[in-house]
């Protein structure tokens, strides 16, 4: 039997990391699991169920929800597109041209095993209230899915997480 200390290495840290993040990612898996049984709400018009995180409600306005107290919103749309096609669109130029300074862009995988494409871009309000925006893509070849979480910048620390997460339990 061979014993390496690896104890301080790049070899080590790296382990580590990979240990923590399982864990953490478990951890979310059962958390959101417990979390979210009963709290799916269904938008009438779209036939899209999502989380409704705590302090939103349902949306007269439009198919989503809204948080007054933080100006947030989740909206839902939908379109009879190839997800490909759509998501061709969801350029850094595209974006620019609607206002919006592309953050990031990453594949994901949501609850119900779909993939799906988040976009997080932020944009001004009003010449000065900086609002962050994230964008859920997903669908096929025949249906394209839009769901967008809206919130101020500002709320990102206590609100960010929440509402990327109902985005991403997305059932269709």
């Amino acid at each position: 039997m061979v014993t390496l200390n690896l104890n301080g290495s790049l070899a080590y840290r790296t382990i580590m990391s990979i240990c923590m993040s399982i864990t953490l990612v478990c951890s979310w898996t059962e958390l959101s699991a417990q979390d979210l049984e009963g709290k799916f709400y269904p938008l009438s018009k779209s036939g899209i169920s999502l989380y409704k995180p705590e302090g939103f409600e349902l949306s007269q306005d439009f198919e989503g929800f809204i948080n007054l107290q933080i100006a947030g919103t989740i909206i839902t749309q939908e379109s009879d597109q190839n997800v490909s096609m759509v998501l061709m669109n969801y350029t850094r130029a595209s974006l620019s041209e609607q206002n919006m300074q592309l953050i990031n862009r990453e594949q994901v995988t949501l609850t119900n095993g779909k993939e799906g494409v988040l976009f997080t871009t932020r944009f001004i309000l009003n010449g000065n209230l900086e609002f962050e925006r994230l964008i859920l893509v997903t669908g096929d070849f025949k249906h394209t899915i839009i769901i967008m979480g809206n919130y101020p910048a500002q709320v990102k620390e206590q609100w960010g997480d929440e509402i990327r997460r109902s985005l991403l339990t997305a059932q269709y």
